[in-house]
């Protein structure tokens, strides 16, 4: 917000920021399919102020789990070379504040075979 004041004597101006407090909250995802080798890129659609940490979890254990997992400070989870077994099934972004309250969303992932593909290229 800015506030600003003029006369014929001069002007002065102030700019305030006002932060709405909010619990987190996560968005409903829809499922995702990917072809396998792909690269993936998800989003956690979080709402509130302030988030304090954004994690993904599959399986109950926080990613990253191995190289080709990477989540951002910005709550990105990206996947390199999608493969079926490894990657495919439930996802969760767990969005935590400083008081300690967290939201969790999920997140169907579905790994289509290299065939996908071809098909797409056509």
């Amino acid at each position: 917000y800015a506030c600003s004041a003029s006369s014929s004597v001069g002007s002065v101006r102030h700019a305030a920021r006002i932060n709405v407090y909010g619990l987190p909250y996560i968005r409903t995802m829809a499922k995702v399919s990917v072809v396998a080798g792909e690269t993936l890129v998800v989003h956690c659609p979080v709402a509130g102020y302030p988030i304090d940490s954004i994690v993904w979890e599959k399986n109950s254990r926080i990613l990253p789990i191995n190289r080709r997992q990477d989540v951002e400070s910005n709550g990105t989870l990206i996947i390199s070379s999608v493969q079926r077994a490894a990657d495919q099934g439930r996802y969760t972004c767990v969005a935590r504040n400083m008081q300690g309250y967290t939201a969790r969303g999920n997140l169907d992932l579905q790994v289509m075979g290299e065939y996908w593909r071809l098909l797409l290229e056509v």
